[in-house]
C-alpha cells in the first residue's frame, strides 16, 4: 500500500530536533562550498503540521541540507556500543569503506551550540577495520529537510509506505 503527494516538495528548516533518522540510511552526501547534502532513504518527522492540527509523519526518500557547515568528524568510540556517555574521549578516524559499512544509523542528535548547531549521527561500522561505534558529528549554521511524499505515523503502522 503506498500513500503518494503527487509533485509536492515538503521542508522544514525549523527545530529540526523533531527529525529522527533512527534505522535509516546514507545513500548519499554532497559537498558544495559551505554546503552539504546528506540523502536519506527515510526519517520520521514528529509535530508535523500548523498550530494545533499537528502529526507524526514518516517521509520517504529525502534529503538534509546544511548550510555554513563549520566541520566534519567522524569520531570512533572504540567499542561496537553506544558509548555516548564513555568517559574515555573517542578518535577522530575516517575508516576507509565508511560508505558501505555505516550503513544503519542507531541514533540522531541535533544540538544547539555557541557558535550555530550540532548534527550527531550513530551507529556500528562494521567492515574492514572491525567493529566499533561510530559517531558522524557536523557542526553547522542552518539546514533544511527535503522530501516529496510522507504518510502519517498511523498509516505506516498500518502499513502504508511512503515512496
Amino acid at each position: 500500500m503506498t500513500n503518494k503527494q503527487e509533485n509536492t516538495m515538503y521542508t522544514i528548516a525549523n527545530n529540526l530536533g523533531r527529525i529522527s533518522f533512527h534505522d535509516s540510511s546514507i545513500e548519499a552526501i554532497t559537498r558544495a562550498n559551505n554546503l552539504l547534502t546528506l540523502s536519506f532513504d527515510w526519517a520520521k518527522v514528529q509535530d508535523y503540521g500548523d498550530g494545533s492540527d499537528c502529526f507524526d509523519i514518516v517521509v520517504g526518500k529525502c534529503c538534509l541540507t546544511l548550510d555554513g557547515v563549520m566541520s566534519e568528524a567522524f569520531l570512533n568510540h572504540g567499542n561496537a556500543v553506544d558509548t555516548v556517555q564513555t568517559p574515555t574521549l573517542p578518535q577522530v578516524h575516517l575508516p576507509i569503506d565508511v560508505d558501505q559499512s555505516f550503513p544503519l544509523i542507531s541514533v540522531n542528535t541535533f544540538s544547539i551550540t555557541a557558535s550555530g548547531q550540532c548534527l550527531s549521527l550513530g551507529g556500528v561500522y562494521e567492515g574492514a577495520e572491525g567493529a566499533y561505534w561510530l559517531e558522524y558529528r557536523i557542526q553547522f549554521q542552518s539546514g533544511c529537510l527535503n522530501w516529496n511524499n510522507h504518510v502519517t505515523a498511523i498509516g505506516w503502522r498500518k502499513g502504508y509506505i511512503p515512496q
